[in-house]
Order: C-alpha cells, then sequence, then structure tokens
C-alpha cells in the first residue's frame, strides 16, 4: 500500500490522534521493510571464474568480456577476490586483503598481488603467482555501475 504524507498545520486537520501516529509508524515501517530489502538490480555485475597462472613467480593476465550492460565508462572495480589451494589445507576460498611478504619468514601474507585494467573491449585482469610451480587461481570481480553511458 502506498504512504499518503500528510500536511500538518497548526490549529488545522489532520488532528494528533492515534490514528494519524499510527499512519506515520505505519509509513515508516514500510519505508524501513522496503530499504531492507532494496537491491540496486542491474547497478552490480559480479564476474567468476579462473586463471591460470604457467608464469611462475610472475604475474599472468586475462581478458574478460564486460557483462551485458558494462562498459569502462559506466562501472568501476569494487573489488577482487582471489584465492587457491594452500599448500596444507586445500582450497583456501577467497581473499580480498593487502598483499605483503614477510621479511623475516618471506611468507605471503593477505593474498597475492592482482589488479584489473577496465579497457575499451574489455577487462584485463592480471594476479602474480609467487610460486615456483603453474598454479590455478580462481577469482570475483565485482563491478559496480557509476552512470548509464554505454559508449
Amino acid at each position: 500500500m502506498a504512504y499518503t504524507k500528510n500536511i500538518w498545520k497548526n490549529g488545522e486537520l489532520p488532528a494528533i490522534n492515534n490514528e494519524n501516529l499510527n499512519h506515520i509508524e505505519q509509513g515508516i515501517k514500510e519505508a524501513h521493510d522496503n530499504f531492507i530489502n532494496y537491491k540496486l538490480k542491474g547497478d552490480f555485475a559480479v564476474i567468476n571464474g579462473e586463471i591460470e597462472c604457467t608464469t611462475t613467480q610472475g604475474h599472468t593476465t586475462k581478458s574478460i568480456p564486460y557483462p551485458q550492460g558494462f562498459t569502462k565508462e559506466n562501472c568501476v572495480v569494487i573489488s577482487i577476490g582471489l584465492g587457491g589451494q594452500s599448500y596444507k589445507f586445500g582450497y583456501s576460498g577467497l581473499a580480498y586483503g593487502y598483499s605483503y611478504t614477510s621479511p623475516q619468514t618471506g611468507i605471503l601474507a593477505g593474498s597475492q598481488d592482482r589488479y584489473a585494467v577496465l579497457k575499451d573491449e574489455e577487462i584485463t585482469f592480471s594476479c602474480y603467482n609467487p610460486n615456483d610451480n603453474a598454479f590455478t587461481y580462481k577469482y570475483k570481480i565485482v563491478l559496480m555501475k557509476i552512470s548509464e553511458e554505454e559508449s
């Protein structure tokens, strides 16, 4: 049911009573319920995939097509998750943190260096493989539209 706004004026109707106050409360509840379940439909895209890093201790790049309706002119990358096999624990899940190497241990913490470049025709995704062997990583790239331009 659509909310109908009341115009309040001193000494005039509508009266401040339980019926009108409950009307306000119902409007607040409906606005809250609509907001809490609101999702920006079409404003986000999630790209899932794998990148096979054949380059050891170096960067590998992959070309990824834009999702329908997304271009370099109308979106930004808001997150990149990257994950692979842990030598002890199996699939380690996706990491979204900053990567760094501890000078004391030489251990890579956080996640591997990775980036996405929005080009005219495609997204170029690059990730660093710190391993001595080829490795396949899973990734998730999240895009958000910032305008309706489709260039």
